[in-house]
């Protein structure tokens, strides 16, 4: 009885490492130093594979040296099969090899092929051997190359269709990213470059349709980045937290920035004055319709900000900058957030369109100066209704019309400045809100007091003077800055832009 229970028991190992055997091994074959898993026999293909089971979380990995290089073609039993994937934790978690070259014949790169291999400095896509070479667009998925540490640059080749999430997150020591023109590649996931430190030049291609969110954040060494064209939205928190950033030229048919795209771009809590040749410079697209919460905020460099008129919403908390200055607007702002736009220096909004909605900012941590530029005919109607955060409005010589409720609930409004030396007829909404019998004063040009006091709505006000020209009005060509007076501040910036350009 003993022997036969030894037997059965000896028959159960045997039957157990057997099929341990059979679920660790997950290969067909090995050419070289690398393991192949046959994908087809018609045509004969095969993809590069790890010596053991993927499937599990902590496999064993082989051990490769120096130069891993991957064949176009791999051999056995005679038959050539052809090598067009890179199967998911391939490589992955390996030491000791620092150069990686994959074939053009590769049209798939799995999950975390590479992951972990903190020694490889290179990659290199290898360019067909022969025109006989069928080249198919490559896709890299998720991770493939995640924390490879020592890599210092990359360039994807020409036939790249799409970068999976955090692809290349934790390189930190990757400098360099380009991908061959023309270019296929139309998507690049979430988190592709996230936290590579010193990555200081990417070039994207002009084929990409669609960056994933904090696909390039806290990338402290990126000075300038060229948003390709087809872009159409800005995804969040994409370029949040790159404090070195200085320059960012933005594609043509952006219509959406979304939030917190550009938080804490060029960001020095210590600055308190924008050295000279530093302002960072925002030219926002003319089909740009929406500015995320947050997307423009904790900006040190920041210094002034055009409002292209097709905007036609602005989220709360939007733009922020401690040395922001001035707000100027190109037309229609239909929905805007509370704190839309703030800056601790914030004194200026410029109206540069006859066209033009800026309701309601209904609060700012500071009171603004409001300049409609000269050359506007019509402030339409509503257009400035419950702007509470101002004070001061200049009306130019320009206007031929005011329309009904133009400044209704402006309550903090101090001062009128209208450059109009005759009175237009206003409807009596047009201040309505507005302490004009109280603290509001009107400013008016030499010789025209009696005009006012003569014309309904006008001649509530409290107190009207003949100092319209003196302390503020329409823009001219000394106002440098365009804030409305010709003061110091145009001194400054004519400085600025000598030694900026000289």
């Amino acid at each position: 009885m003993k022997i036969k229970f030894y037997f059965s028991l000896l028959a159960a190992l045997v039957v157990a490492a057997l099929v341990t055997t059979a679920s660790a091994y997950d290969y067909d074959f090995k050419d070289g130093q690398l393991c192949y898993k046959i994908t087809s026999t018609n045509p004969p293909t095969v993809m590069v594979t790890n010596e053991q089971s993927v499937s599990g979380s902590s496999p064993r990995y082989v051990l490769l040296y120096d130069v891993v290089d991957i064949p176009e073609v791999a051999v056995y039993n005679g038959v050539r099969y052809t090598v067009t994937a890179i199967n998911t934790k391939a490589i992955a978690y390996c030491r000791d090899f620092d150069e990686l070259r994959i074939p053009a014949t590769v049209t798939s790169i799995g999950a975390e092929a590479f992951r972990n291999c903190p020694d490889v400095t290179a990659i290199v896509f290898k360019a067909p051997s022969s025109d006989a070479v069928q080249i198919k667009p490559l896709v890299i998925g998720d991770n493939a190359f995640y924390m490879c540490q020592a890599l210092t640059e990359i360039t994807l080749p020409a036939w790249t269709s799409s970068i999976g999430n955090n692809v290349f997150q934790g390189c930190y020591a990757l400098t360099s990213f380009s991908v061959d023109e023309p270019s296929q590649l139309t998507t690049m996931g979430e988190y592709t470059f996230k936290s590579c430190s010193k990555l200081a030049t990417i070039n994207l291609p002009s084929s990409l349709t669609s960056l994933g969110k904090y696909s390039m954040e806290s990338l402290h060494a990126l000075k300038s980045i060229r948003f390709p064209d087809k872009l159409t939205t800005i995804s969040d928190h994409l370029c949040n937290n790159c404090t070195g950033l200085r320059e960012i030229i933005f594609p043509q048919l952006l219509t959406t920035i979304e939030p917190y795209a550009f938080r804490n771009v060029g960001w020095d809590s210590q600055m308190t004055e924008i050295p000279a040749g530093e302002e960072l410079v925002l030219e926002l697209p003319d089909r740009l319709k929406t500015i995320g919460a947050g997307a423009f905020t904790y900006m040190s460099r920041l210094k002034s900000i055009t409002i292209p008129s097709s905007v036609e919403t602005i989220e709360g908390g939007a733009i922020y900058g401690p040395n922001l200055e001035s707000v100027t607007f190109m037309g229609k702002v239909q929905s805007t957030g509370r704190y839309a736009f703030e800056g601790d220096k914030l004194k200026t909004m410029i109206i540069k369109s006859n066209d033009f909605t800026i309701a309601p900012i209904p609060s700012l941590a500071t009171k603004i100066t409001t300049t409609i530029y000269d050359g506007v005919t019509a402030i339409p109607e509503g257009s400035l209704q419950d702007c509470t955060a101002m004070e001061k409005i200049v009306i130019p010589a320009s206007v031929k019309s005011i329309g009904n409720s133009a400044f209704k609930g402006c309550g903090a409004l101090g001062d009128v400045v209208c450059m109009l030396p005759k009175p237009l007829a206003i409807d009596a909404s047009v201040f309505e809100g507005v302490p004009v019998t109280g603290y509001t004063d009107l400013h008016v040009p030499e010789g025209s007091v009696g005009r006012y006091r003569a014309m309904a709505v006008w001649k509530d006000f409290y107190g009207i003077y003949e100092d319209a020209g003196q302390g503020g009005g329409q823009l001219n060509k000394f106002d440098v800055n365009e804030d409305g007076n010709v003061d110091v501040g145009d001194v400054s910036a004519v400085l600025d832009y000598i030694l900026e350009h000289n």
